[in-house]
């Protein structure tokens, strides 16, 4: 069975300090898009952050999340919106995001995960993805 055939696929935003806005409003934006499109629900999303914080965009403008990584229901697909090249690395916010990562997936049996402007997990393995 696909992930169409039991829609809407869930998927979770991580939302990381000084994540690329642009890559995150036209992620969202391409979910809107096909939900409107199909004339249905494809997917549902929320966004998470580490801890509940707000969480600051590239912009400087700050967004609320909906909640924490570890109050985060499963989710068919975990997207990373992180601050890869729009701000010097913060190794230890980058530190905090891959435990709170690995415990997701511990969590939820290894579910597969993938990455937007940045670095993630898919399938078990680091991929960077544009």
């Amino acid at each position: 069975m696909s992930h169409f055939e039991r829609t809407p696929v869930a998927v979770e935003l991580l939302l990381q300090e000084y994540f690329d806005l642009f890559a995150f409003a036209r992620t969202t934006e391409w979910l809107r898009m096909a939900n409107q499109i199909a004339g249905r629900a494809l997917f549902r999303w929320s966004t998470r952050s580490r801890d509940s914080a707000p969480v600051r965009a590239s912009n400087g403008m700050r967004v609320t999340p909906d909640g924490a990584l570890q109050t985060a229901p499963t989710a068919d697909l975990l997207i990373l919106c992180d601050a890869t090249g729009s701000r010097p690395a913060d190794h230890t916010q980058g530190a905090n995001i891959l435990e709170a990562l690995l415990r997701l997936i511990a969590r939820h049996d290894g579910e597969k995960l993938a990455g937007e402007v940045g670095t993630a997990l898919r399938y078990g393995q680091a991929a960077q993805l544009h």
